[in-house]
């Protein structure tokens, strides 16, 4: 038996048995039926900022202090209005975590617009997006119990990467990700009853067992909340901060083979199609 490292710093009681890593370690493709059917959402994409006070060194998504822009209202109606035109059923909401907290720009920019925090602005977003007939889905990143239940009423369902249970180089530095908090933003949205997405990402500097103990901690969270809609297994992706390669499709497909064998059966597995080349060789 094995704890989650800081999982108890943010009051989380997640424990992972030794057999039950076994089995997930012992999980190949050829153990488990390929999906019955394969699904996808017809979502808008509306990134409120790329401001994030984390600086993972993996990661595409954020822009530095000075080149962060903020969604205005306008800007956020006229997406979430296309979106829906071009047949869009549901509006996702992303930003960086606690942008404001970093970013003395997009503070400024929230209280010139009325707006205490980006969580307060997020409502409004959402609000929007239910005005244009979209259900907003909105991935803000770590959350206190305070801030998700602000936006939960507007939100038909959100989430959060927990990337990976294991402490990795990748999230160093002074600003560096806390797995115990990220499953502690999972476990509050459970509380709350907010369907969740959540997933792990494949290629960090994490290895087989944290793998397995990352997807078996989400499982863990669900059996007690029964929360969690999807978990997406997503590959690294070479880029101006990461030079080192992405997991090969065999790796992939072992990790896939993994979550499901180890999540239950009403929890969708997603691949995001654009970070995988899923044609054969």
């Amino acid at each position: 038996m094995s704890s989650i490292p800081g999982a108890d710093d943010y009051g989380v009681d997640v424990e992972i048995r030794d057999s039950d890593r076994e089995r997930a370690l012992a999980a190949r493709p050829s153990d488990v039926d390929p999906a019955g059917e394969l699904t996808f959402a017809r979502n808008v994409f509306v990134p409120l900022t790329t401001a994030c006070r984390y600086t993972c060194t993996y990661c595409t998504y954020y822009d530095v202090p000075g080149e962060a822009d903020l969604l205005s209202p306008e800007e956020v109606r006229e997406t979430c209005r296309r979106g829906a035109d071009a047949g869009c059923t549901e509006a996702l909401f992303t930003f960086g975590d606690d942008p404001d907290d970093r970013y003395a720009a997009v503070h400024d920019q929230l209280a010139d617009w009325g707006f205490d925090s980006i969580h307060e602005y997020l409502r409004r977003a959402c609000e929007i997006a239910l005005d244009e007939g979209l259900l907003p889905h909105a991935n803000p990143g770590d959350q206190t119990r305070e801030q998700m239940a602000h936006v939960a009423d507007v939100n038909a369902s959100m989430g959060v990467m927990l990337e990976t249970t294991a402490d990795v180089q990748a999230h160093g530095g002074p600003r560096a990700k806390n797995p115990g908090q990220r499953l502690h933003t999972i476990d509050v949205a459970g509380e709350l009853g907010v369907p969740f997405t959540t997933g792990i990402l494949v290629g960090i500097g994490e290895d087989w067992g944290d793998r397995a103990d990352s997807l078996l901690a989400i499982r863990a969270l669900h059996e007690r909340h029964g929360h969690v809609q999807e978990v997406i297994v997503q590959p690294v992706s070479p880029n101006e901060r990461w030079q080192r390669e992405s997991p090969g499709r065999e790796t992939m497909r072992r990790v896939v083979a993994m979550a499901r064998s180890v999540l239950p059966d009403e929890v969708a597995v997603q691949v995001p199609p654009n970070l995988a080349d899923a044609r054969a060789p």
